[in-house]
């Protein structure tokens, strides 16, 4: 395989990855501030939170991506995590409030953590 063809094949590689990590996370962040929201619905918000958690290792998993995105993953989605544990064990709307701002600051920073970590 020539040089060309295997840079073509490693980016759309880490296009894919970049597309579904936005889709999923994106979704699953409006998703989440439904559930959140919606009374009755908060058995399924921890669960939710652990699939975005894992999806969003895949870029370090693929090797996208080094050990600096890596740690902001890991730091982000447990504070993540930790809002999640907040309303299941104690609801109110101002913490689903709070969950739903943090998903949109978690998502911006998920993504300026994927630019520097590719740039350093």
């Amino acid at each position: 395989m020539t040089q060309a063809k295997a840079a073509d094949k490693s980016m759309f590689a880490r296009r894919a990855v970049f597309a579904v990590l936005f889709s999923v996370t994106m979704a699953g962040s409006l998703w989440l501030a439904a559930v959140a929201l919606a009374p009755g619905g908060l058995g399924i918000l921890d669960l939710a939170v652990l699939l975005l958690f894992a999806v969003t290792l895949l870029p370090y998993v693929v090797r996208m991506s080094g050990l600096l995105y890596l740690l902001a993953a890991l730091a982000l989605g447990g504070v993540f995590i930790g809002y999640a544990l907040r309303i299941y064990l104690s609801y109110s709307d101002t913490v689903a409030q709070k969950t739903f701002r943090y998903s949109i600051a978690y998502l911006a920073f998920l993504f300026a953590a994927l630019l520097v970590d590719h740039y350093l």
